[in-house]
């Protein structure tokens, strides 16, 4: 099967695909995935839900983020961040 979309569909169709959420995968793999934020996100996209599973987030590059979980302080991003699950 082969579905064709002309420039501007497909152009709408990358923009909508890429506003629904707040970042883009650079590399997908079955061990991990590797995201990039846009610098100037709105933190509100930031909110996210309870993941099932426990994950480790780690910062590739520099920044000065943090990140804060519930109940928690602000904690720099500096080494990996160990999320339990439902959390």
């Amino acid at each position: 099967m082969k579905i064709l979309i002309d420039g501007q569909r497909l152009v709408l169709l990358l923009l909508h695909t890429w506003m629904s959420k707040p970042y883009v995968d650079l590399l997908v793999t079955s061990d991990y995935i590797i995201r990039e934020f846009n610098e100037n996100i709105d933190p509100i996209e930031l909110m996210w839900h309870c993941d099932n599973e426990d994950r480790l987030v780690e910062i590739i590059g520099e920044t000065n983020w943090k990140i804060q979980l519930d109940n928690k302080l602000p904690l720099s991003m500096d080494k990996p961040i160990f999320i339990p699950a439902m959390s």
